[in-house]
């Protein structure tokens, strides 16, 4: 029995039933090629043209279209008819053109038309597609088609609108068309600085080179300055207060100042030094200077730095380095037969007196005395009544903060008040003596240094203070007591000299009647040279890391204090007499230590038999052995402390071919724990040796040797010249 496709319903022969059919042609071969016939006629066409028209065009005969000229039998796709109807897919003919047959049915154009343009110059290689999207009845609709593929195929028709943001900044080189325009847009809002992208910038960049362009050197109403060959840019002169200054102004203003005389009468500068903090004044009579008259034929050149003489009718002139300071007093340092580096100071009312003035810093060296008949509105610079001052608190007053020169006060016999010494500092020192240099004779209430940096020496100071500790030396870096004394009887427990978080030396000292001569508190560092003392409860204290160092030498004489407790150390206070130490166990020897040094026979030679074993150096001869610790019979060294061990090796090899590796390492109870060296043999072979130095943590009773490994080489010899091969050994803590 016969069957049948299911898409086409084409007869096929059933070769279980047909088998003894008589085959016939129209219903088996025609019906079936006339069914494939008609469904092939309604696919859509998808052909290729030669080309496709750019304009209205005639229907017929041979002729040349995009630049192409056609013959007969060509395919062109008409687009551009003024009857769209016509437009669709023909073939060239002599006489009337036809459609071709595969776009000449209504049927053949229902799914669309879709053709690919071979030539032309303006239509080559481009793709096109029929745009009808209803029914088309040929001959009576218009077929329109638009560009899909090739040049300019992407249209604003095709692509359609975009929206893009200029928030995000560009991230990369790659994306959409609408990220990519998004970046460019935000690059373009943040160069012209506006709320968007779109918003115009303030100035156009050829605005901007104009406005530059226009730059000159000339006083220019709103125009730019530009420097000229010299560096230098030009602008008008000065008229109000907010105005900048040119060179003429300024100079025409010191020539000014020159010419007229001192607002109040008194002064006239007459010359200045450029970079020097010294002016030469002329006075048009003499300085008085606390009903002192300054002789007006001396002063300071300032350009020379140097003291030159005047004719009296020429004017009376003094250095002065001019200041004012905060609380608005003109401060002047007069450089004249009173001394240089003497400062003095007066109030701004011309009739203000003269009185000596102190500088933050020292200028030159210092000198200051002290005397019971002195007094202290005297200069303090003459060792007179008329010159010394009366007090050492004056004295002291005079010093600077910063002490960067020799500061000295010298103090004759007599009381004085106390000695406080607070805050100087500085590369110099400050120097407090007494005037004959060798007795005391000169007493003072009490010493107090605090705060110093700068180092501060006091010689043949004696103090009267008995209620509390005498001397106090707290937070200073260097402060040395030569031959100073208390030894008044004590009215409370106190000591004679306490150093805190101080650095410093006491020399020759007397200290009597106190509960402790000298105590050093809080990291302190006293070194006691010498001295004596009775009647103390304890001679030396040193506490909370404290450390003091005494004994006695040539410059203090004998160190003799006689205490009832002796010393004292608490919270990590050391106190350390004699000649001091030179290690951690509290000797000046290596007594204590392990140390040995031993070496090899006089002769011979031992062997590396086999490569990649270690064989155990025979050192067997010993040159020194403080605890006997070293065993000649099995080459090795026993610890007797617990510690730190320092070890040094040598050892020489005879031959050593090249390239063959050789290491020396260092065995604890016979286990390897430190490498000391390796040597690779050279080129020519030969001798070498490997040495080397090591430390390591030794628990008592531990055993150490030396031992050898060749890796690649067998039958290596062991230099055993004493010359050449050593073991020591030494415990460092």
């Amino acid at each position: 029995m016969p069957k049948y496709t299911p898409n086409l319903n084409i007869q096929l022969a059933d070769p279980a039933t047909d088998g003894n059919q008589t085959f016939n042609i129209e219903t088996m071969i025609n019906d079936p090629v006339e069914k494939l016939d008609e469904a092939l006629g309604l696919v859509p066409v998808s052909g290729d043209v030669r080309v496709a028209t750019t304009g209205n065009i005639v229907l017929s005969g041979a002729q040349t279209i995009d630049g192409i000229a056609l013959s007969a039998g060509n395919r062109v796709l008409v687009k551009n008819q003024t009857a769209g109807k016509e437009n669709g897919i023909y073939t060239v003919a002599t006489g009337a053109w036809t459609r071709a047959v595969d776009a000449n049915s209504t049927a053949k154009l229902v799914a669309g038309i879709s053709v690919y343009v071979e030539e032309g110059a303006a239509n080559g290689k481009t793709q096109w597609q029929m745009t009808n999207t209803g029914a088309v009845a040929l001959d009576t609709t218009a077929i329109t088609f638009e560009k899909t593929g090739g040049a300019a195929s992407a249209t604003d028709t095709v692509i359609g609108s975009r929206t893009i943001s200029d928030t995000t900044a560009p991230t990369g080189d790659t994306g959409s068309v609408t990220t990519l325009f998004g970046w460019l847009a935000n690059m373009v809002k943040a160069i012209t600085g506006g709320a968007t992208w779109r918003t115009l910038p303030g100035m156009s960049i050829a605005a901007i080179k104009t406005v530059l362009d226009a730059a000159t050197n000339a006083a220019t109403a709103s125009t730019l300055m530009k420097r000229d060959a010299s560096g230098r840019a030009q602008v008008a002169a000065p008229s109000a207060a907010g105005d900048i200054a040119r060179k003429d102004t300024v100079d025409g203003a010191i020539t000014a100042h020159k010419a007229e005389a001192d607002p109040h009468g008194q002064y006239l500068l007459e010359s200045v030094a450029e970079g020097n903090t010294f002016w030469r004044v002329r006075t048009p009579s003499p300085l008085n200077l606390n009903d002192a008259k300054l002789p007006g034929s001396y002063g300071i050149d300032a350009l020379t730095n140097s003291y030159i003489n005047y004719p009296a009718d020429t004017g009376n002139y003094a250095m002065l380095l001019v200041e004012v300071d905060p609380a608005g007093n003109i401060r002047q340092t007069l450089n004249s037969i009173f001394g240089a580096g003497i400062e003095y100071k007066r109030t701004s009312s011309v009739s203000g007196t003269w009185t000596p003035w102190i500088s933050p810093k020292t200028y030159s060296d210092l000198t200051y005395y002290v005397r019971t008949d002195g007094n202290d509105t005297n200069t303090g610079t003459a060792n007179t009544a008329g010159g010394a001052f009366a007090t050492m608190a004056k004295a002291i007053s005079m010093l600077p903060t910063m002490i960067n020169h020799v500061a000295k006060i010298i103090v004759g016999p007599g009381v004085f008040d106390a000695i406080n010494v607070i805050g100087k500092h500085g590369s110099g020192y400050i120097s407090i003596s007494m005037d004959d240099g060798v007795t005391y004779g000169h007493s003072f209430a009490s010493v107090n240094i605090v705060g110093c940096t700068c180092k501060v020496m006091l010689y043949n100071v004696e103090t009267r203070l008995t209620s509390a500790t005498p001397f106090v030396i707290d937070r200073c870096s260097q402060v040395e007591l030569w031959y100073c004394a208390t030894v008044l009887a004590e009215t409370t427990a106190t000591q004679g000299i306490m150093f805190y978080s101080s650095k410093g030396s006491v020399v020759g000292c007397e200290i009597s009647n106190r509960t402790t001569a000298i105590i050093a508190h809080a990291s302190s560092m006293v070194n006691v040279d010498g001295g004596n003392g009775t009647r103390l409860g304890d001679r030396f204290i040193a506490q909370y890391n404290s450390l003091i160092s005494c004994y006695s030498s040539g410059t203090g004489g004998t160190l003799s204090f006689s205490s009832t407790r002796g010393d004292g150390t608490w919270n990590g206070g050391v106190i350390q007499t004699g000649l001091g130490v030179i290690n951690a166990w509290g000797d000046s020897t290596y007594a204590n230590r392990d140390s040995f040094k031993v070496t090899t026979l006089t002769t011979g030679s031992q062997q590396l038999t086999a490569i990649n074993t270690h064989y155990k150096i025979a050192f067997n001869v010993g040159v020194s052995d403080n605890f006997n610790s070293f065993n000649p019979s099995t080459w090795q060294f026993t610890a007797r402390h617990s510690g730190r061990y320092l070890f040094q090796a040598n050892v020489g090899f005879k031959s050593l071919g090249h390239g063959n590796l050789i290491s020396l390492v260092l065995f604890r109870n016979n286990t390897p724990v430190s490498y000391i060296g390796e040597v690779i043999g050279g080129i020519n072979g030969g001798a070498v040796a490997v040495r080397g130095t090591v430390d390591v943590t030794a628990t008592a009773g531990d055993v150490y040797d030396i031992r050898a490994v060749s890796y690649n080489q067998a039958g290596v010899n062991v230099d055993m010249n004493p010359g050449v091969s050593f073991w020591t050994g030494t415990q460092i803590a």
